[in-house]
């Protein structure tokens, strides 16, 4: 199955609400593509647009829970706290990342399951896999959050030449191609060729204008 891989401009663009009157059969559809998916690369959570939708739904399934959560038109209305933690992606394969995230967070979001929208207040892995979704939601990928470790780590793998980078990329042919050619490249080649590629400048940017949205 597809899966959106950055810089693809689908990761880039903010999607679209779903409408719940008009649109709720197709919604259905794509959680259940986005639950294959889950289970097929033992993901704890995936964006619509990663496999090219846009339409804000994400799923979320923490560590040791069998059971997957569709949220549709998340929207975190209240965060407090922080917490620092590596997280990875399946549109970065092979890269991890320090983020800094809220360590408590509320969403409100239609459920699939309870038919309705819920509130729930959420801590912990799922706090911060519903926030990385919900930026996935927004166009922000870890490359936007922190471009600058993100380079060095691609950096560090290519020039050691580890064969499990372009293995992570082996699923996108694309990628894996860029990647051992980069392999190749002097130092100072492979380093413009990576700014070139993931950019120089980007933060995450401020919570009501990362997250909230109407």
């Amino acid at each position: 199955m597809y899966i959106a891989t950055y810089p693809d401009a689908i990761l880039r663009t903010k999607c679209e609400k779903v409408d719940l009157d008009t649109e709720m059969e197709f919604a259905e559809n794509i959680c259940n593509k986005m639950g294959r998916v889950i289970d097929d690369f033992k993901a704890i959570g995936l964006a619509a647009n990663q496999l090219d939708y846009n339409k804000r739904i994400i799923a979320v399934r923490p560590s040791g829970i069998t059971e997957t959560k569709f949220m549709i038109n998340p929207v975190i209305i209240e965060a407090a706290g922080t917490m620092i933690g590596d997280e990875a992606c399946l549109s970065l394969p092979g890269v991890l990342i320090k983020i800094k995230r809220s360590a408590i967070v509320v969403v409100e979001y239609f459920s699939l399951k309870a038919d309705k929208i819920v509130q729930e207040e959420l801590m912990s892995q799922e706090c911060i896999i519903v926030q990385h979704e919900v930026d996935h939601l927004n166009g922000i990928t870890l490359a936007q959050s922190a471009p600058r470790a993100l380079r060095q780590q691609l950096m560090g793998q290519l020039k050691a030449g580890k064969k499990g980078f372009a293995k992570a990329l082996e699923r996108n042919t694309k990628l894996a191609k860029r990647a051992k050619q980069m392999a190749e490249l002097s130092d100072e080649a492979l380093e413009e060729a990576v700014q070139k590629q993931y950019g120089t400048t980007g933060q995450i940017s401020s919570f009501h204008e990362k997250l909230m949205y109407k």
